[in-house]
């Protein structure tokens, strides 16, 4: 006999959860200026591509994005030694292990410091 109720309560429970998918939308380059996920929308951030980095000293560069207007670590240039005074190396080896992360629906995501583009793929949630 108390099986019935149970029975009835899951068949209830799971008439009110939703299945949803994901279907590629398009693929997107963000630069400093803010955008803002759509509606309906979800972004997966797979990487970025730096601004030119000149270094001329022993200090890395730090890679920010801006997530929602505050800046968010997501690398650091990475250099040989250098020699000589002013002496310039390019930076390699900047993405750390945060990618690729995802953005739901009005978040806003903008290039910061070190960063030229963001690399970003567009789902759209399919009910």
């Amino acid at each position: 006999m108390r099986t019935l109720p149970i029975f009835i309560f899951i068949l209830f429970a799971s008439a009110g959860l939703q299945s949803q998918s994901l279907a590629f939308s398009q693929t997107l380059l963000i630069n400093n200026a803010p955008q803002t996920v759509p509606a309906n929308k979800v972004w997966k951030v797979e990487s970025f591509l730096p601004t030119t980095v000149k270094v001329t000293s022993t200090f890395p560069t730090a890679f920010n994005m801006l997530v929602n207007g505050s800046a968010f670590p997501v690398g650091h240039s990475a250099f040989g030694n250098t020699s000589g005074n002013n002496a310039e190396a390019w930076s390699s080896s900047m993405v750390n292990s945060s990618f690729p992360f995802w953005l739901p629906a009005g978040t806003t995501l903008a290039a910061g410091s070190g960063i030229g583009l963001i690399s970003v793929i567009e789902f759209s949630i399919i009910p």
